[in-house]
């Protein structure tokens, strides 16, 4: 069972407690929507409003003084408001691992499960039906360039929708289709971009591969005889495979959220870039530890005949969500630590 540290009105710390204990202040008006709180072992506070298995709990005559609000900027194009990201945001440390972003992932999943499945199988359904489109002969390769324009805002979209589930905000079926209305045009130049900035960090590698093997080649066409790869020439083939993997993990591992961050606070695409690099690239060891697990989990759904991806897929992507709103989001600071006797519970 889930067990969280809350902050009382008397700015002290209370816990651990359990689930149904906050949930009972809540529904008590002892406890309201910005109440500060974490999951115990968790670095970050966060407000009670912000784990949907007390969403709906919510709305009832609380007093409470409330903490800082969520920043928000103005939507742009209208509809609502973006959040916008914090202002110490680069000074700032994190550490994805004692986070709790694993169980927020599941209790986002667990607390709106029929919906996300919901909501998953038919987006997995959809994207099976392009895939199959894509296999037609000739008419298949229109297909495949229109999915070349529309992969990064399609899956940015999926994405927006576990940002908003995450948040405790209204989520519905058509947020899955958000990339072609937040910003169609800056999410596409994004996946343009990186593709095209990966493809130039590979030529030096391309290039060592190609001397390697054509040199030899060439040589045995001059003389007539049979190619004779040297030693020189295999190492040359791995050194030159190593330089054009190197920099694709690199950068793939530093632009994670970067489509994230255009989608939801619809930064331009280069900034979008730059602003997950430096951020990723602080721990960028640990991001790419922290990526490989939330995709074998995202992954593990094909074992059971692909139908388990209804599950493992919205809980990975659940995972993924909550570290970005670990590296990304505003964070309230800790308040003084009580006193090691047991206290009551908090009058708010």
């Amino acid at each position: 069972m889930s067990q969280y540290i809350i902050i009382g009105g008397d700015g002290k710390e209370y816990g651990p407690v359990s689930t149904e204990e906050v949930r009972e202040w809540v529904q008590a008006g002892r406890a309201n929507g910005e109440t500060r709180i974490k999951p115990e072992g968790a670095e970050d506070w966060t407000r009670v409003q912000d784990f949907p298995e007390f969403v709906k709990d919510l709305g009832g005559g609380s007093t409470a003084e409330p903490t800082a609000p969520h920043p928000y900027s103005a939507d742009p194009q209208g509809g609502g408001l973006d959040p916008a990201l914090p202002s110490d945001l680069f000074a700032r440390d994190y550490n994805v691992w004692s986070a709790g972003c694993f169980e927020r992932g599941w209790a986002v999943l667990s607390a709106n499960l029929g919906a996300i499945i919901g909501t998953s199988a038919i987006f997995l359904a959809l994207i099976g039906v392009l895939m199959a489109l894509m296999m037609i002969p000739f008419i298949g390769l229109l297909f495949s360039l229109l999915w070349i324009v529309i992969n990064v805002p399609v899956m940015s979209g999926f994405i927006y929708y576990f940002i908003k589930q995450n948040r405790g905000q209204k989520a519905e079926i058509a947020d899955i289709f958000s990339g072609f209305t937040r910003g169609f045009g800056n999410l596409f130049l994004l996946g343009l971009v990186q593709f095209a900035l990966i493809i130039v960090s590979m030529i030096p590698g391309l290039v060592l591969v190609g001397l390697s093997i054509g040199g030899p080649i060439i040589e045995a066409i001059r003389t007539g005889t049979e190619p004779d790869f040297l030693g020189t020439n295999i190492l040359m083939v791995i050194a030159g495979y190593g330089l054009m993997i190197l920099p694709v993990w690199y950068l793939s591992i530093a632009w994670m959220y970067a489509a994230t961050l255009a989608i939801d606070r619809r930064l331009g695409f280069w900034q979008a870039m730059t602003t997950s690099r430096k951020v990723v690239n602080k721990h960028w060891f640990q991001m790419f530890f922290f990526l490989i697990v939330w995709v074998i989990i995202a992954e593990a759904g094909v074992i059971a005949c692909c139908v388990g991806l209804l599950f493992t897929l919205p809980l990975g992507l659940a995972i993924h969500v909550a570290g970005y709103e670990h590296l990304f989001g505003a964070r309230s600071e800790p308040a003084k630590v009580a006193s090691p006797t047991p206290p009551p519970p908090p009058q708010i």
